[in-house]
Protein backbone atom coordinates (compact mmCIF):
# COMPACT_ATOMS: atom_id res chain seq x y z
CA UNK A 1 0.00 0.00 0.00
CA UNK A 2 0.86 3.43 0.12
CA UNK A 3 3.23 4.74 2.65
CA UNK A 4 0.35 7.23 3.74
CA UNK A 5 -1.63 4.25 4.53
CA UNK A 6 -2.50 3.36 8.24
CA UNK A 7 -0.81 0.34 9.67
CA UNK A 8 -1.72 -0.94 12.73
CA UNK A 9 -0.53 -3.84 15.26
CA UNK A 10 -3.84 -5.85 16.52
CA UNK A 11 -3.74 -8.44 20.11
CA UNK A 12 -5.91 -11.07 19.65
CA UNK A 13 -5.69 -13.89 21.35
CA UNK A 14 -3.92 -15.72 18.07
CA UNK A 15 -0.80 -13.61 18.59
CA UNK A 16 -0.09 -9.78 16.86
CA UNK A 17 -1.62 -9.30 13.63
CA UNK A 18 -0.63 -6.50 11.80
CA UNK A 19 -2.66 -4.93 9.20
CA UNK A 20 -2.80 -1.89 7.34
CA UNK A 21 -5.68 0.27 5.96
CA UNK A 22 -6.24 3.30 2.99
CA UNK A 23 -9.04 4.86 5.04
CA UNK A 24 -10.70 6.15 2.09
CA UNK A 25 -14.71 7.60 2.62
CA UNK A 26 -15.94 4.04 1.10
CA UNK A 27 -16.95 1.03 0.03
CA UNK A 28 -14.96 -1.59 2.21
CA UNK A 29 -13.30 -4.14 1.02
CA UNK A 30 -10.80 -6.92 2.93
CA UNK A 31 -8.01 -8.25 1.17
CA UNK A 32 -7.03 -12.06 2.30
CA UNK A 33 -3.51 -13.22 1.12
CA UNK A 34 -2.62 -16.61 0.56
CA UNK A 35 -0.45 -19.37 1.97
CA UNK A 36 2.85 -18.18 1.88
CA UNK A 37 2.33 -14.94 1.38
CA UNK A 38 1.86 -11.49 2.91
CA UNK A 39 -0.47 -8.25 2.63
CA UNK A 40 2.07 -6.86 0.63
CA UNK A 41 0.91 -9.17 -2.35
CA UNK A 42 -1.76 -5.90 -2.83
CA UNK A 43 0.21 -2.91 -3.09
CA UNK A 44 -1.03 -3.22 -6.80
CA UNK A 45 -4.45 -3.21 -5.81
CA UNK A 46 -3.70 -0.07 -3.89
CA UNK A 47 -2.49 2.11 -6.32
CA UNK A 48 -5.49 1.12 -9.04
CA UNK A 49 -8.61 2.60 -9.42
CA UNK A 50 -9.78 -0.19 -6.83
CA UNK A 51 -7.39 1.57 -4.25
CA UNK A 52 -8.77 4.61 -5.12
CA UNK A 53 -12.66 3.96 -5.55
CA UNK A 54 -13.00 0.89 -1.71
CA UNK A 55 -11.34 1.85 1.30
CA UNK A 56 -8.73 -1.26 1.30
CA UNK A 57 -8.03 -3.37 4.28
CA UNK A 58 -5.43 -5.87 4.43
CA UNK A 59 -3.80 -7.72 7.21
CA UNK A 60 -0.71 -10.16 7.96
CA UNK A 61 -2.21 -13.78 8.87
CA UNK A 62 -0.54 -15.40 11.88
CA UNK A 63 2.84 -16.66 11.05
CA UNK A 64 3.19 -14.41 7.46
CA UNK A 65 4.65 -10.99 6.74
CA UNK A 66 5.08 -8.84 9.77
CA UNK A 67 2.52 -10.46 12.21
CA UNK A 68 3.41 -12.86 15.26
CA UNK A 69 3.39 -16.92 14.65
CA UNK A 70 0.40 -18.10 16.09
CA UNK A 71 0.79 -18.91 19.73
CA UNK A 72 -1.19 -22.40 19.95
CA UNK A 73 -1.13 -23.30 15.97
CA UNK A 74 -3.52 -26.04 16.28
CA UNK A 75 -6.09 -23.87 17.18
CA UNK A 76 -5.19 -21.11 15.00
Amino acid sequence: MNTTDHIVEVSTSHGKIVAEDNERDAPILVLIHGNSSCRRVFDRQSESQLGRTYRLTTFDLPGHGKSDDAIEPERT
